[in-house]
């Protein structure tokens, strides 16, 4: 094999890496070219989602390769792409603005899947979701880009979301830098705790909290 082309477009990958780690592998001829190996040692990287591999007569090889795409990180290093795969690389390549997942370990289907629905409901009033969170208890809470962090609990997340895009975002939209955290987990309003410490209970007491 005298000609290796490698192909693709890369936001985190080098094509003279690839191409490099390719040439490396390939000692054998035309018709004995190890596929296997190559794809083996090019998904060595984090950020590789797919290689194909198609000999070109009389001496070339042309290597596609398909990136990794991300959609949130996860926890401290980690990446969740779009298809929910969990993939930890170098530091350094983790892409800045990305929301932040947190939970238990392999619950990253299950928080994109509701980080989808939350980010669904307030994008159309202009907010940016900025991370989700599942606890160990499985109680649920989101933060907000503007740094207000909602609590949804356990029960009736799905109902939650909507009451608060109805009707919180329409309460609270014009306050949004003085509040700190917004508590869904009432039966039927919702209680602020402002920057300043103070809490506004909307609803009297506190019903089946959870």
């Amino acid at each position: 094999i005298k000609s290796v082309r490698v192909e693709g477009e890369f936001l985190h990958l080098s094509t003279d890496v690839l191409r490099n780690s390719v040439i490396d592998v390939v000692r054998d001829g035309f018709f004995n070219v190890n596929v296997d190996l190559i794809q083996t040692t090019l998904f060595s990287s984090p950020w590789v989602d797919e290689v194909t591999v198609r000999r070109v007569w009389p001496d070339g090889l042309v290597v596609r390769v398909v990136e990794k795409k991300v959609i949130a990180r996860w926890g401290d290093r980690g990446l969740v792409s779009p298809e929910a795969d969990l993939f930890f690389p170098e530091r350094v390549s983790i892409p800045d603005g990305l929301p932040l997942f947190n939970g238990p370990d392999n619950t990253q289907a299950l928080i994109l899947n509701r980080y989808l629905q939350i980010n669904g409901e307030l994008v159309r009033r202009g907010w940016s979701v900025a991370g989700v969170t599942l606890d160990k208890r499985w109680s649920w809470s989101f933060s907000l880009e503007s740094g207000i962090r909602v609590l949804l609990g356990r029960r009736d997340v799905s109902a939650r979301i909507l009451r608060f895009s109805d009707l919180a975002a329409t309460e609270i939209g014009k306050r949004q830098e003085d509040i700190d955290v917004i508590d869904m987990r009432y039966t039927n309003g919702f209680a602020v705790r402002w920057k300043s410490q103070h809490e506004n209970k909307v609803e009297s007491e506190l019903n089946n909290h959870g």
